[in-house]
């Protein structure tokens, strides 16, 4: 990002925000009536609509005699990445590659590419133009012409020069070799009698253009128009790098969106998404680039190639033969989150001071589009300048080095607990804090199945404290400390002591710190070394190897018998168990059977992810009535989608 553009954002945000107190939350807007304007800060703009309403950006639509050439923004020159969707782009197979053949993109017919396919002597057959619209549009028919006017000295008109021989092929943007585009042949002219070539063809979505030439005789093309009905399938939004002028933490995301659809030539608000989908995704760094640019270096005497890490600015100055690789920046900058949700909480490392975000809008109707009117980004200044820490067995802060990971090089030794295993862990955290910040009095650490609370411990060496509020909840343990506030002056070691169990190799327990004094947003706890006592340096949690490959590790009866009569004592039976190694929602069943086989009564029947669960039977069939007493099997199966998993018990019934 330029600084020009960087301090603009930086006072628009104060502008918006300087009536809060400091240590409130603030908010990016992006959008809307009052927020930075889309067009402002984008970096890649594919078939996106910023126009149509002011404040918003929506999937483009194209009507049947708007050319689509002149709506999108074009540059000269092959892009370096063909598949991703991008800015449009237009090359030539010439080796002069004069950008003055985008005068054939202009809008203008008054220019066009002149005498550079005019040098007497040169054979233009096999001269070929590559037009790439950086996204699939809707189209039905191209038209392209040399300049219609004005002649030479000598009074030939500019219109003789047209193109007399030539093949037209098309790609879809889908379809790649090589990463390179696909083509197939859409019309072979041997023979074009036309100043001015116009073909109509069934409409179908099109992303990459070839014109081949296939006379020898000179030729110019003035313009290059393409025609189509409806609105695009895919729109894609990238912002340039965000600077929001400190370190900060981020909070939620929302965004408003509604679905469009196109009913007799006007704009019709649907109730619902309809056909169209949004994904909006983030991620955030610790320097102005994601990216890592790369100059090659050849060695004079052994003439070996090595690459060197330039900025930026410096390798787009780099002759073409010099420009190395260009990689993500992994050690400062987060992957791209996964598709975030309107009013969640932003998943990604911080507190950091650039974020970047990706809009991609879809729509698999060429009638509907979707809008997003504004984006909003909840963001502070962080209570502590870092936090870290990391979670261990209690009885073992020294796991052996039996399962692990690599994590950037270096391998990590997690602790290992069997799927489903009650447990006591240590939950270290450590921060650094400077005495500007404000601290921290709360820690949540995010659990992936109900956590006890055991104790909580402070200080150097650690010591039993007595917490102010403990909250647990299904999938979270919050420990309030109010009365030993993490400072400036009170920087010391904590450690939250609770059981609990996991069901999910290298499940990651997240946590979050915050000041409950004040408005300021919560801190993520990075994974690091919290205590020195504590070799893990993780917060991620794996299975024994006994447990790898399981799905059903347990199924348990409370009791084994039990008499359903109505008298409040054993009225009912708890079916307890413990599915692991599935962390997307699949098929689960719970059901009863008598011990001829004949289904009695179906307690679940639904999705869900690995876990622990208990359902609970009062004795009576799907039809509600009593069962006869006696045995019955209790029948636990998990569709993995890798294969069908089956546990059975028997449970009694007497009266």
């Amino acid at each position: 990002m330029n600084r020009g553009m960087a301090a603009r954002i930086a006072v628009l945000l104060c502008a918006s925000c300087a009536w809060a107190p400091w240590l409130a939350a603030d908010e990016w807007v992006l959008g809307g009536g009052g927020g930075l304007p889309w067009g402002d800060l984008v970096q890649v703009r594919a078939q996106i609509d910023d126009q149509s309403s002011p404040g918003a950006i929506q999937i483009r639509g194209f009507t049947p005699d708007e050319n689509i050439i002149t709506t999108l923004s074009w540059a000269y020159g092959k892009p370096n990445d063909l598949v991703s969707e991008g800015n449009a782009a237009l090359w030539d197979n010439t080796a002069a590659r004069n950008s003055i053949s985008l005068s054939i993109v202009d809008g203008d017919d008054t220019t066009s590419t002149a005498d550079l396919f005019k040098t007497a002597g040169v054979d233009q057959d096999g001269r070929t133009f590559f037009l790439d619209m950086g996204s699939r549009v809707p189209a039905d028919s191209l038209v392209f012409f040399p300049r219609q006017e004005g002649t030479y000295a000598n009074g030939k008109p500019f219109s003789d020069d047209f193109v007399r021989k030539h093949r037209i092929s098309v790609s879809d943007g889908l379809t790649y070799v090589n990463e390179q585009p696909l083509f197939t042949l859409l019309r072979d002219v041997p023979v074009n009698p036309n100043s001015v070539f116009t073909m109509k063809f069934p409409q179908q979505f099109i992303r990459f253009i070839q014109l081949r030439v296939g006379s020898r005789s000179p030729f110019e093309i003035a313009e290059f128009e393409l025609y189509g009905n409806g609105f695009v399938p895919r729109a894609t939004y990238r912002s340039q790098v965000i600077d929001l002028g400190e370190v900060s933490n981020y909070g939620t995301i929302s965004w408003a969106q509604r679905a469009l659809e196109l009913v007799e030539g006007e704009l019709i608000e649907l109730p619902n998404l309809g056909q169209t989908s949004v994904a909006v995704r983030m991620k955030t760094g610790q320097d102005d680039s994601p990216l890592v640019h790369f100059q090659k270096v050849v060695d004079d005497e052994t003439r070996a190639v090595s690459q060197e890490v330039v900025s930026e600015a410096d390798y787009n100055k780099l002759p073409s033969g010099e420009k190395g690789d260009i990689e993500d920046d992994a050690d400062n900058w987060s992957p791209w989150s996964l598709p975030l949700e309107s009013g969640q909480l932003i998943p990604l490392p911080s507190p950091r001071p650039y974020f970047q975000l990706q809009i991609i809008m879809e729509s698999q109707s060429v009638t509907q589009t979707v809008r997003i009117d504004s984006l909003r980004i909840e963001h502070s200044l962080p209570p502590a300048a870092a936090v870290v820490g990391e979670i261990s067995l209690a009885d073992e802060p020294n796991p052996p080095a039996d399962i692990g990971v690599i994590d950037k090089d270096d391998a990590v030794v997690l602790p290992s607990i069997d799927g489903g295993e009650e447990v006591l862990f240590a939950y270290d955290v450590r921060a650094i804090i400077n005495n500007n910040q404000n601290g921290f009095d709360a820690l949540r650490i995010d659990t992936p199945t109900p956590a006890r609370f055991v104790g909580l411990q402070m200080g150097d060496p650690l010591e039993p404290v007595e917490p102010d509020r403990v909250s647990v909840g299904d999938r979270s343990l919050e420990v309030i400390f109010t009365s030993n506030k993490i400072t400036f002056d009170n920087n010391v070691p904590l450690r939250v002591l609770f059981e609990g169990s996991t069901v999910v190799f290298g499940t990651i327990f997240t946590g979050t710190v915050w000041d409950t004094q004040s408005d300021i947003l919560g801190q993520p706890v990075l994974e690091g070394d919290a205590n020195f006592d504590v070799s893990t340096n993780s917060l991620r949690v794996a299975l024994t190897q006994q447990s790898v490959g399981e799905i059903v590790r347990a199924i348990e009866f409370n009791p084994s018998v039990f008499t359903p009569n109505g008298d409040g004592i054993n009225d009912h039976i708890a079916i307890k168990y413990t599915v692991i190694q599935i962390s997307e929602p699949k098929p689960i069943e719970v059901a009863i059977y008598d011990l001829a086989g004949r289904l009695v009564r179906v307690l679940a029947d639904r999705e869900q992810p690995g876990g622990i669960y208990t359902e609970m039977w009062d004795g009576r069939s799907d039809a509600d009535e009593a069962v006869p007493p006696g045995s019955y099997v209790v029948s636990l199966s998990v569709d993995s989608g890798i294969g069908n998993f089956r546990r059975v018990g028997v449970v009694g019934v007497a009266y």
